[in-house]
């Protein structure tokens, strides 16, 4: 391929990334532009190409056409290889404009009634000359369609990653001092349901969860209404809502539940929503061979996919943004704009990341896990060692350090424990049928890191779902209902 080909195709890619989003209505302040502007030329980083080297391209994908049309009621769009975009011209002076497509923008400047400058960048500038015609554009064809997949996507990463270090040129960095963390207990259960996969919800008396057939080893997704006969909860009117699933990360939103849902048979993940009312079930987005840690925040599904990066998409699966390009674990919005993740490649530290301008902060120094925040505390195990052990750990997210390598001071346990526990209404609940409150933390120890017996799935109020669990292979031999008062209990059914 020669030269010339190549310089044409790597414009196409810039040109593609600047202009591919459809945008809102033109502004006025363009009168004096009215008319009809076409590409006459290219400068790229000082190299002048004209409208002939694109002509001599006989590959089609390496032909382009723009046109710039600002109609007499001030009406603008700019075409894109036959695509058409609309634009809003702001004039600056007599002969400078900016021309804005979404979130992007770029100047124009007139040299004369019959020419301009259409600056992209610092390396590229397209030059246009006036026209009096029209062009049919009913055979449009889309440029990212012509363009090679893996450069058009090089062009996209690049232009999310020039938007993203502008962004952070423009915004002073996020500080702890202004994170002010302070969850409710209803908060706090949340967070906790979420370390430990989230895998019921509660509402009045009927249960949305997890519950296995008659094999006693496939799980299915169901809906049960939950009585009261004295003080022991039954389950009674069971529906199977999705079969041979394992549905993690309840959440919902807009009357619907959405959930992590990894099939049995093939063993792969998606997103999956619940109709509330009518209980009807909708896959959505792309299937991955991961996926995990489903949080709604922001009116957008925040999950982590294949390799452990973090993603989000829109309530219907579409828009889907990678959001951060390393393998995360555990991430948890504190706030609107602060997020708190386990960093693989960190060694399985804890950061916190504020979202807004990209500041990332380190505030543990050991292996962390199981990320629980009451009031303004945040609850952790942590590893320091390979033996299996963990200690439960804490650090008050109002109280920043001034000085030193982490952001907060790290109090820790010397009793050893198992990495899970859940913290409802000032308990600390562990594996083991273990529980402290959150003033004797220290206190609280287990040995299921050792030989696990009991682990919770659910501990809310007034109810509690436990397993009793087979201790060679840490599997779930019986599922228990209990209510959280009286410590009554009965079997959580299978679903034939």
């Amino acid at each position: 391929m020669s030269e010339s080909k190549m310089l044409v195709r790597r414009i196409l890619c810039l040109i593609s990334a600047v202009f591919m989003l459809v945008i809102s209505p033109a502004s006025a302040d363009a009168s004096d532009l009215s008319g009809t502007w076409i590409l006459s030329g290219i400068i790229y980083k000082n190299v002048n190409i004209p409208d002939t080297a694109l002509a001599d391209a006989n590959e089609p994908e390496k032909e382009f056409s723009l046109v710039l049309e600002v109609e007499g009621d001030n009406d603008c769009r700019l075409i894109l290889d036959k695509i058409a975009y609309s634009a809003q011209i702001d004039m600056i002076s007599g002969d400078e404009y900016t021309v804005r497509i979404a979130d992007n923008s770029c100047k124009l400047t007139c040299i004369n009634e019959e020419s301009a400058l259409l600056h992209l960048s610092d390396d590229l500038t397209l030059i246009l000359k006036k026209s009096d015609k029209k062009t049919d554009f009913s055979e449009a064809v889309k440029i990212e369609d012509l363009l090679i997949e893996e450069e058009r996507q090089e062009a996209l990463r690049k232009s999310i990653a020039e938007a993203e270090a502008a962004a952070l040129a423009a915004i002073k960095p996020a500080s702890v001092y202004d994170m002010h963390v302070s969850f409710s207990p209803e908060e706090t259960q949340k967070m906790s349901a979420f370390m430990n996969y989230g895998r019921y919800c509660l509402e009045n008396d009927t249960m949305i969860g997890m519950a296995y057939d008659k094999s006693g080893f496939l799980p299915n997704l169901v809906k049960c209404t939950i009585i009261k006969e004295v003080d022991t909860p039954t389950q009674e009117v069971f529906t199977v809502l999705d079969r041979h699933v394992n549905a993690n990360f309840l959440t919902e939103a807009e009357d619907c539940l959405y959930y992590v849902r990894v099939d049995r048979e093939s063993a792969m993940c998606s997103l999956a929503r619940l109709n509330l009312k009518t209980e009807h079930v909708t896959l959505f987005g792309t299937e991955m061979h991961e996926m995990a840690y489903l949080q709604i925040h922001g009116n957008r599904l925040w999950y982590t996919g294949d390799e452990h990066r973090l993603f989000s998409c829109k309530l219907n699966g579409k828009d889907n943004r990678l959001e951060l390009d390393k393998a995360v674990y555990e991430p948890y919005f504190l706030t609107d704009d602060w997020l708190i993740y386990q960093d693989d490649a960190d060694g399985e530290t804890f950061h916190i990341r504020c979202i807004q301008d990209g500041t990332d902060l380190k505030i543990t120094d050991t292996r962390s896990f199981n990320p629980v925040v009451d009031g303004t505390v945040l609850y952790f195990t942590s590893i320091p060692d390979e033996g299996g052990k963990a200690y439960l750990s804490r650090a008050d997210l109002s109280k920043p350090l001034t000085d030193g390598d982490l952001c907060f001071e790290i109090e820790k346990s010397d009793l050893p424990m198992s990495k899970p526990f859940w913290i409802v209404d000032s308990v600390i609940y562990g594996e083991n049928n273990t529980s402290a409150s959150v003033q004797k933390w220290k206190d609280l120890t287990n040995t299921a890191w050792l030989n696990i017996t009991q682990r919770y799935f659910y501990i809310g109020n007034p109810y509690v779902v436990f397993g009793e669990i087979y201790p060679e292979h840490a599997t779930v031999s019986r599922l228990y209902l209990a209510d959280s008062n009286s410590g009554l209990k009965s079997l959580f059914r299978h679903v034939y």
